[in-house]
């Protein structure tokens, strides 16, 4: 706990003001993101608030809004999503424990939910992990508010990784669907 608070410190000392212990504390444990069968990471710079959207084989959601799905994926790391949870380095990551995920195809999304103005265009991360191995790492820009990119397809278990545009039925996805508000992006 000692080198916890000690970390703080120098992250306070480096960032030029003295930021809060609890909120520094909160995003230092959150970044222990989960692992396991396969998890999908997204990370990027900023305070902007980008989400991770995860659709599993039986065709449940996890994003912000519902953090499992019936077949034993989580939302265990929701950067940026609110005032008190911003992160010196954000990431979202949903994952299926060890021996708990289903084969089948999970189709996967990066969404600018707020996007600072002056942080656009944002660069992202999105990795594929089987275990704590990145298998795949996939690079993109948000340059509007509500941009959605996606939908890459994983299928398992192959681990083969499918790119938007060979995903084109994904547009009917519950997930993305058009009262959600989400603008698709013309990349």
């Amino acid at each position: 706990m000692m080198r916890l608070f000690a970390r703080l410190r120098r992250i306070s000392a480096v960032v030029g003001a003295m930021v809060p212990l609890a909120l520094l504390a909160a995003c230092t444990l959150h970044r222990k993101a989960g692992t396991g069968d396969v998890a999908f990471r997204l990370a990027w710079e900023g305070e902007s608030d980008l989400d991770l959207i995860v659709q599993d084989p039986a065709g449940d959601c996890i994003n912000f809004g519902s953090g499992t799905s019936p077949t034993g994926g989580l939302l265990d790391v929701d950067c940026n999503s609110g005032s008190g949870r911003l992160c010196p380095a954000p990431v979202e990551n949903v994952y299926w424990p060890q021996g708990s995920a289903p084969s089948g195809r999970y189709l996967f999304w990066a969404h600018a939910h707020v996007l600072i103005p002056a942080e656009a265009p944002l660069s992202y991360q999105l990795q594929i992990l089987r275990g704590t191995e990145v298998v795949r790492l996939i690079r993109g820009r948000v340059r509007r508010h509500q941009e959605l990119h996606g939908a890459w397809a994983l299928d398992l278990p192959s681990g083969r990784v499918s790119a938007p545009e060979q995903n084109r039925s994904a547009a009917d996805s519950p997930c993305v669907s058009i009262r959600s508000g989400i603008l698709k992006s013309s990349d």
